[in-house]
C-alpha cells in the first residue's frame, strides 16, 4: 500500500474496515478507460489505453486472475484490430502476428491471422507450415513461421 500510496498520492488510497479502496475518479484509472472502450466498441482507443501487463511489480498473488482476465481481454481486442489490418494491410502485420503467436503459442486466433496475413502477401508456404501451430505441449517453435529472410 505504501508504494501503491507515493504512486498515486497520499490520499488515493482509502482505508475500509480490513480492505483498502481507490479513491480516484473513475476516469483517471487506464483499465476503466480501457474496459470503457471496448464495451463501447472502441477497439483502436481501448488499445490506446494498454500500457502493458497490468499489477507488474505488486507482488499481490491474489491479484493474477485479475491479471489474467486483463490479458485475455486485451489480447482479444489486439486481435480484433489485426483482423481489420489482416484485410487492408496484410504484410505490415505480419511480424506482429509472429511475436504474438510465439509469446502466446495456444491462441489459435493469431495463428489463423498469421496464415492469413502470410498467404495474402504471397507467402504461401509460410502460411502452411504455420497451419502446424504449436505442439501439443505448447512448443511453438514447431509451427513458428516464417523460416528464411524475414523480409520477404
Amino acid at each position: 500500500m505504501t508504494r501503491l500510496r507515493k504512486a498515486l498520492g497520499p490520499h488515493s488510497i482509502e482505508r475500509s474496515g480490513a480492505a483498502y479502496r481507490l479513491a480516484l475518479p473513475e476516469d483517471a484509472v487506464d483499465v476503466i478507460r480501457f474496459q470503457r472502450f471496448l464495451a463501447s466498441g472502441d477497439v483502436e482507443s481501448a488499445l490506446g489505453e494498454w500500457k502493458g501487463t497490468p499489477l507488474v511489480g505488486l507482488g499481490a498473488p491474489g491479484l493474477a486472475p485479475v491479471e489474467r482476465g486483463l490479458v485475455e481481454q486485451w489480447l482479444g481486442a489486439t486481435e480484433t484490430q489485426l483482423e481489420h489490418r489482416v484485410q487492408a494491410e496484410p504484410g505490415a502485420v505480419v511480424g506482429r502476428l509472429i511475436e504474438l503467436s510465439a509469446e502466446y503459442p495456444l491462441r489459435e486466433g493469431l495463428w489463423r491471422l498469421l496464415m492469413l496475413a502470410l498467404y495474402r502477401v504471397g507467402r504461401q508456404a509460410d502460411a502452411l507450415a504455420a497451419t502446424l501451430g504449436p505442439s501439443p505441449d505448447g512448443d511453438a517453435s514447431r509451427g513458428r513461421a516464417p523460416r528464411g529472410d524475414p523480409r520477404r
